[in-house]
């Protein structure tokens, strides 16, 4: 049933005989176990014992005989199209004369393979799925229209196929049109990736997308928080996302202690958050800020590092913060030393 399933191109010239006489009639194949085929497994055990000869032969039958035995001869005249130079084909043939494993299965597929795969050696049962493509001429061993390369010669033909440099998909269509052997397309994608060339020069990945926070159900469920400096003064923003409310403070400095100092008067007076989002900040990440998360029973949660737009909530807050501190330090006031006073919101 496989060699009717399979292009007549990837098959050997003996099925590919048979194949092209069939072409002729419309078939449809259904599998049968012999068991069960009783009539025609009786008419082969009691074939006549003469033939009749008829005195003169149609012309017609002459004809398509004639035809038929021109068309065999063309077919096993043909040679496989092998864009390959005679000496590197030379070099392929002595060394699948020295490849033992390959004698094996010349031998094999001249002799006809077994019906059950348990009785294939064991060194050649990984051509097992592939038997109705292998054929043999000139010593050499092809699968289908490609040659099958020997074990030694693996490494050269490797190279060979990525010389350019142009990636693994190129590297792999190039091997598979011409040449083959068990597992080529993974020692051939390894080869790209150990190669420092082509790891150098590859374009660069696409980016991955940035996954949302859940929606909060309540506010102050779900808390963004970073830091930022305006006239060298530091402030910490606290923003809900649930009511985008924004509450800002000013720092003494960027330690975890100043920071913490400031969000407990926050907590006390909204309640302490479920989950709070910050980056990777010193004051966010030491042991300090942890233990407290831990006393308050909040879970802190950090954004991914360099990404600052996976924290985009907290960062919308900074800037709208900061043009609201800007502004009340540009504002005039009755003393020149007075400084804005950050409280709540």
């Amino acid at each position: 049933m496989n060699i009717f399933r399979k292009p007549i191109l990837v098959s050997p010239k003996h099925l590919q005989r048979m194949r092209l006489r069939l072409q002729k009639y419309s078939l449809h194949v259904e599998y049968k176990q012999g068991s069960r085929m009783y009539l025609s497994d009786t008419l082969s055990r009691a074939s006549l014992p003469t033939r009749q000869v008829t005195d003169q032969t149609p012309d017609y039958l002459i004809f398509s005989v004639t035809q038929e035995q021109k068309l065999n001869m063309e077919l096993e005249n043909i040679e496989p199209t092998i864009f390959v130079t005679d000496e590197r084909l030379q070099r392929v043939k002595k060394a699948t004369l020295a490849d033992q494993t390959l004698q094996t299965l010349m031998q094999v597929i001249q002799a006809g393979w077994p019906g059950d795969k348990a009785q294939v050696p064991l060194c050649i049962r990984e051509y097992w799925p592939y038997r109705d493509e292998l054929s043999t001429q000139n010593g050499l061993i092809f699968r289908g229209t490609r040659i099958v390369i020997p074990t030694a010669l693996h490494a050269d033909m490797t190279a060979r196929a990525h010389a350019s440099h142009m990636g693994v998909q190129y590297t792999t269509n190039t091997a598979r049109d011409i040449m083959y052997w068990p597992r080529m397309h993974t020692e051939l994608v390894e080869a790209v990736q150990r190669c420092a060339i082509c790891q150098e020069s590859q374009p660069a990945l696409p980016k991955e997308p940035l996954m949302t926070h859940p929606v909060p159900k309540t506010p102050w469920q779900l808390v963004a928080s970073d830091c930022f400096e305006v006239n060298g003064q530091n402030y910490c923003v606290l923003v809900d996302l649930y009511s985008d409310y924004i509450d800002v403070r000013a720092l003494e400095d960027m330690t975890s202690k100043s920071l913490i100092k400031e969000l407990k008067p926050v907590f006390a007076t909204h309640g302490i958050p479920h989950t709070l989002i910050t980056d990777n900040g010193p004051n966010y990440v030491s042991c300090e800020f942890t233990q407290f998360a831990n006393d308050w029973d909040f879970e802190h949660t950090t954004s991914s590092p360099y990404h600052s737009k996976s924290n985009g909530k907290a960062e919308s807050a900074v800037k709208i913060a900061k043009g609201l501190v800007t502004h009340a330090w540009l504002r005039p006031t009755k003393s020149a030393n007075s400084e804005p006073i950050v409280e709540g919101n």
